[in-house]
């Protein structure tokens, strides 16, 4: 329980560390570059995440599951190592030359040499950084520790060198110095745990769940990474900026909330595997009902202030990417729900097939309303598309885990938070019409909503979710004081 909390406490700070830190580099790079060049370079980086994801498929789930099994036996671990270590190599070649090929064919990529050429490496490196390996043998505080010396580096080279909007090479050659630092030490401090020997590499047996764990991914990126890229096609570097900022700043406010599902997935897999099927769904229930507290005023939060928040990380040259970010904003709770549903719910009940299956039918529905409106609408056509494709994910996902569980969608909780969210809204408006000053209408705003929000909840419905949480935070503070 001690490593556990102790891991924990390593992936939080992690996480935690790289989205304050991309509060302090997003601002100031959106600013010096602009709509136009920060729009290629996403461009560029988008097109490279498609055969990142190409090349890595299933390593990431397949890496820290064998590692895991076999850490404690050092031979075989070198096994494990050398042999999806040579997978991740042959398919990073595909996926490179399958980078290089859409480069020459696609003429807004073709006339970006400079990029292009960066790009290579940048697939490369983001595959050998193997922190596959380190999450299986729960190495999490060198991890941490690594991530974050080389986060606060990037942090000083950015501020150093990236002075105006012709700097986006730079910028680009940064973010490929910052996986080749990480791929660099990793592969040295691997040494330590497991060595490579291409006496030991077996690679057949790995190829089928490589591309079946790998399959998921890349359906879901159809209607995530595949939107950026598409964009950039049909329209132009300056639609790519705006949309890349709308979700740059809404995976910032999204960063930490989805942890939850994430941290509590092995407990469930544990539950059923011990046949404890009354407590799983007992804890899935309670589950849903913390979240839904906490997401819905925040996604009405983060609808209301999108403005602001644009404004502030990004400047008043982004102000196209406000309605893009606002559309975005309901994935607060879809993308969490989601998870509840696949990762705690879904996953542990072995149902692989299904949720592949549901993410099939999502990708062919991103595709089709990829060339139906994105050319037409630009950068607010993509956010459609992106919420369209998650809540359609949410209602398969709704629909088989009711059959299988019984546990359906809280309509009635989810509306009595919504009717309880009201008088805060209310009084949102008001404080709008007495001052005219966005500062002082976000920050009071936000003060009055959650005071009123949580005045009703405690003590008028009086929620058990949020009294729980209440409680939670205030035996963590007093813990603290002691």
């Amino acid at each position: 329980m001690a490593t556990l909390k102790r891991n924990f406490f390593y992936s939080f700070f992690l996480t935690t560390s790289n989205y304050l830190m991309s509060l302090v580099v997003f601002p100031y790079v959106s600013r010096v570059l602009g709509p136009e060049s920060l729009g290629l370079v996403s461009f560029v980086n988008g097109t490279v995440g498609c055969f990142t994801l190409l090349a890595t498929m299933g390593i990431n789930s397949l890496g820290i599951r064998e590692v895991a099994r076999w850490r404690h036996n050092h031979t075989k671990l070198s096994e494990i190592y050398s042999s999806l270590l040579a997978l991740s190599i042959i398919s990073t070649i595909i996926g490179v030359a399958g980078f290089i090929t859409t480069c020459i064919l696609i003429p807004n990529l073709r006339e970006h040499r400079m990029l292009v050429a960066f790009g290579v490496p940048c697939i490369i490196f983001q595959v050998l950084v193997i922190e596959w390996f380190y999450k299986g043998i729960e190495d999490f505080r060198y991890i941490t520790i690594r991530g974050v010396i080389v986060k606060t580096c990037y942090i000083v080279a950015v501020f150093l060198f990236i002075k105006n909007p012709n700097d986006y090479v730079i910028y680009f050659i940064l973010i490929t110095a910052t996986f080749a630092i990480n791929a660099i030490i990793n592969l040295i401090h691997t040494r330590k745990f497991a060595r490579f020997s291409f006496h030991t590499i077996s690679i057949r047996q790995w190829i089928r769940p490589f591309l079946y764990l790998g399959s998921y991914t890349i359906l879901g990126a159809l209607y995530t990474t595949f939107n950026l890229l598409f964009l950039g096609i049909v329209t132009n570097d300056t639609q790519v900026g705006y949309y890349a900022v709308s979700v740059k700043v809404f995976t910032i406010i999204l960063g930490t909330f989805t942890a939850l599902t994430s941290v509590l997935m092995p407990r469930m897999s544990a539950m059923l595997a011990n046949k404890q099927e009354q407590e799983f769904i007992h804890h899935v229930k309670r589950t849903i009902s913390t979240f839904t507290v906490l997401a819905i005023p925040l996604t009405i939060l983060g609808i209301t202030y999108s403005p602001i928040i644009v404004t502030l990380i990004a400047g008043d040259a982004y102000a196209p990417a406000i309605l893009p970010m606002q559309i975005l904003m309901p994935l607060i709770f879809l993308i969490g729900y989601e998870q509840i549903l696949v990762v705690q719910i879904l996953t542990p009940l072995n149902r692989d097939r299904l949720i592949l299956r549901n993410s099939l039918l999502t990708a062919v529905l991103a595709i089709v309303l990829n060339f139906c409106i994105v050319k037409v609408l630009g950068a607010t056509g993509s956010a459609i598309i992106w919420t369209s494709c998650e809540l359609f994910l949410v209602i398969l996902s709704q629909i088989y885990t009711s059959r299988l569980t019984g546990i359906s969608f809280p309509w009635k909780e989810a509306l009595s938070i919504l009717t309880v969210c009201l008088p805060g809204i209310t009084a949102i408006i008001i404080i709008n019409q007495i001052t005219e000053n966005i500062w002082l209408q976000a920050i009071l705003g936000t003060i009055f909503f959650l005071s009123i929000y949580l005045s009703i909840q405690l003590f008028i419905t009086k929620n058990e979710a949020c009294k729980q949480l209440v409680a939670a935070l205030s035996k963590k503070q007093s813990g603290k004081n002691q």
